[in-house]
């Protein structure tokens, strides 16, 4: 698989700006040329959440999507930002497709992680939280080449900035061959993206990468996504 892009990216000295550089341009610290050309050589199975979800999650999960596939790989290639050129050799990467319609506001909270820690051993456990505690789980623990999925998800730490940006977490997984798993996070500096509906109630969607340990095992990094809804004044 082949990734391209050529354009112009933002910089800003606080990744929390980002999204208010539109209506307040003085936040950006300069606009550069950036050219992407990268590869990814997969080393799993596509894994498609819905067909190793419980009725029960793929009803809640609906409003995240109907459908959602994930494929484990190693990304190679260049990527040219501002005059500068960084070689990306041999990296873990991930792709992911998601059909359907997203409803950012009708959720209260959704939690997904994609975390590398060898070309033996990655998670990407993901669930969608309601406010009366029912959890939509999904996501799978690839593990010496195969991919096996996540039953159940329990949220055993969890704390936020302003409510709605994470810091870090503690979850226990139970994978499809009965085992429990201790899957801790801790966040690094967060992009939010904030959504707003016809009835003026916002959802904060963070971006951020996160450094992560997995039974013991550390050395774990990747995708630390929060969705949370702003409580209303």
């Amino acid at each position: 698989m082949e990734i391209f892009f050529e354009g112009d990216m933002i910089a800003v000295r606080n990744p929390e700006d980002l999204p208010r550089t539109r209506g307040n341009p003085s936040l950006a610290s300069g606009v550069f040329p950036a050219r992407v050309e990268l590869s990814l050589t997969p080393i799993s199975e596509v894994y498609e959440y819905s067909a190793h979800m419980t009725p029960e999650s793929r009803m809640l999960g609906e409003k995240s999507g109907d459908e959602h596939w994930e494929q484990i790989g190693i990304v190679n290639g260049e990527v040219h930002l501002g005059g500068e050129t960084y070689g990306v050799e041999q990296s873990m990467g991930q792709r992911d497709q998601t059909h359907g319609v997203r409803e950012w506001t009708s959720i209260d909270y959704w939690l997904y992680y994609v975390v590398w820690f060898s070309r033996e051993l990655a998670v990407n456990p993901a669930a969608i939280i309601m406010g009366d505690g029912r959890v939509s789980t999904g996501g799978f623990l690839f593990e010496k080449g195969r991919n096996i999925p996540i039953e159940r998800i329990h949220v055993l730490e969890q704390e936020f900035r302003d409510e709605v940006l994470p810091v870090c977490s503690r979850l226990e997984l139970v994978d499809g061959l009965g085992r429990r798993h201790v899957l801790e996070a801790r966040a690094v500096p967060v992009i939010p993206v904030p959504f707003t509906d016809s009835e003026k109630n916002v959802s904060i969607l963070a971006q951020s990468f996160g450094s992560f340990k997995l039974d013991g095992v550390e050395g774990g990094y990747g995708s630390f996504e929060t969705l949370r809804r702003k409580p209303r004044k």
